[in-house]
């Protein structure tokens, strides 16, 4: 889980790498983009249309439905605006061997933050990654 930019695109992702158009790493910045962004579940959207009314809050609906802890959740609304969204998603890299790679290696990390905008005071939400919904 993590919260990010609202607006972020393929599009915003390939600005972001600052890469001529055509060459390696615009292709490579979208193809980090379709990964990543293929598999987002907006949580906020879903409490929203869904589980309002079973939920006293957000912070309870992520409790209970996807069992992250107040601390957590207080680390990913910290700072929270309308700008930005708390999401979930299960990466795959669809087959593409360098994406793979680079979401392995701290040099991809590093890359992964930047073109996606992930704040790091929100990113280290490890303990419920390998939570999934029935």
């Amino acid at each position: 889980m993590a919260s990010i930019d609202r607006e972020l695109s393929r599009e915003v992702v390939v600005a972001r790498a600052k890469a001529r158009p055509g060459s390696y790493m615009c292709q490579l910045a979208e193809r980090i983009g379709d990964c990543f962004l293929g598999s987002l579940v907006d949580l906020e959207k879903e409490y929203q249309d869904f589980y309002l009314r079973e939920y006293g809050s957000f912070k309870e609906f992520l409790f209970w439905r996807y069992g992250v802890q107040e601390s957590t959740s207080e680390a990913l609304l910290s700072g929270h605006s309308e700008k930005r969204v708390v999401v979930k998603g299960n990466f795959s890299s669809g087959g593409d061997y360098m994406v793979d790679q680079l979401s392995y290696s701290d040099q991809g990390a590093s890359l992964w933050k930047k073109l996606l905008d992930i704040d790091e005071s929100n990113e280290g939400h490890r303990e419920n990654e390998d939570f999934d919904e029935d």
